[in-house]
């Protein structure tokens, strides 16, 4: 391990990394020498700066909720990985620190209601880490839930703007506007009910 790794390393080895505080602080003192760790010729060097990242971006995410720079750091520790995997000959199925950073991912992506990456790390997921297919199959249901329940409250609010629109039409301005209020009472109706049944949680059901 060149020295560079090995002073940063030595510094790792004392941290209780559960504690989010106090590793947000490590990172920060040493950043200038953690982002210099670069060109690994082991799978140690590599691990070394992918794992310091992975844990950062996974403080950031349940210290603060700074869903931005955890995103970042934990994608940097991902693409580490994934760059020197065919080098170190790494199975990502049995690589717990990438399986680890994935799920991360994921609570970032549906935690900011980013629905398309979330279904992005759940496919991938499902793909390496098949002893929780289940759970991941579960959470994509949710998401197709999420965004059916959306549609259908868009379609209700449409549709309540379509009435408002024509009664504004025919008491304001005296004016009609023919089947424009019937319209709008049949698309908030479709919204409202269709929004009725897709409003609770799949997950409560889930096993």
């Amino acid at each position: 391990m060149k020295e560079n790794f090995k002073i940063l390393a030595d510094k790792f080895s004392v941290l209780n990394v559960q504690d989010n505080k106090d590793f947000i602080l490590f990172y920060n003192k040493n950043k200038n020498e953690i982002e210099g760790l670069k060109d690994f010729q082991t799978d140690e060097e590599l691990y070394l700066a992918a794992v310091i990242n992975h844990t950062y971006g996974r403080s950031l995410l349940y210290e603060s909720k700074d869903y931005k720079n955890a995103e970042r750091h934990l994608d940097i520790a991902r693409s580490m990985i994934l760059s020197y995997k065919n080098k170190f000959s790494i199975t990502l199925k049995e690589d717990v620190w990438y399986v680890q950073t994935l799920r991360h991912l994921l609570i970032v992506s549906l935690d900011s209601k980013n629905y398309r990456k979330a279904k992005d790390m759940l496919k991938e997921l499902k793909f390496i880490d098949g002893e929780n297919t289940n759970e991941y199959s579960l959470e994509e249901k949710e998401i197709s839930r999420i965004e059916k329940y959306r549609l259908l409250m868009l379609l209700a609010y449409c549709g309540m703007g379509l009435i408002v629109i024509s009664i504004i039409y025919r008491f304001v301005l005296e004016t009609s506007l023919g089947s424009v209020g019937r319209i709008g009472t049949i698309v908030a109706l479709i919204g409202l009910v269709g929004g009725y049944f897709y409003k609770d949680s799949v997950k409560k059901h889930g096993t």
